[in-house]
């Protein structure tokens, strides 16, 4: 069976303010995702309406807004993957990663 490989795919920039106390992580954004340039950019995704009713705000805002309330409320948004090759085939996904998310945990994190 034939293997795809995609081109190397580079994530997002974290969301990320001062001195947030909730820390979501996903792997890799998705194709769309990177091709939007936000985060859970699938319109089928329940992310952005479950994080706005979590913290009280409009789901269909405009993206950078949405960035913005959850930066208000405390909350950082990364990927643990700073890059990754996916690899497709029927009923198959899987690649070569490297492991990222330093930056976020390194600017976001304040441990004792």
């Amino acid at each position: 069976m034939k293997l795809h490989k995609s081109p190397e795919l580079t994530g997002l920039p974290p969301i990320v303010g001062g001195s947030p106390a909730v820390l979501i992580l996903g792997n890799a954004p998705s194709v769309l995702s990177l091709a939007k340039q936000e985060y859970y950019g699938n319109p089928q995704n329940v992310f952005w309406r479950i994080t706005g009713l979590l913290f009280g705000f409009d789901a269909g805002a405009p993206y950078a807004d949405r960035c913005t309330a959850l930066v208000s409320q405390g909350v950082a948004v990364g990927d643990v993957l700073a890059s990754c090759l996916r690899v497709r085939r029927i009923q198959y996904a899987g690649g070569a990663i490297k492991l990222g998310g330093e930056a976020l945990i390194s600017t976001s994190c304040h441990l004792p």
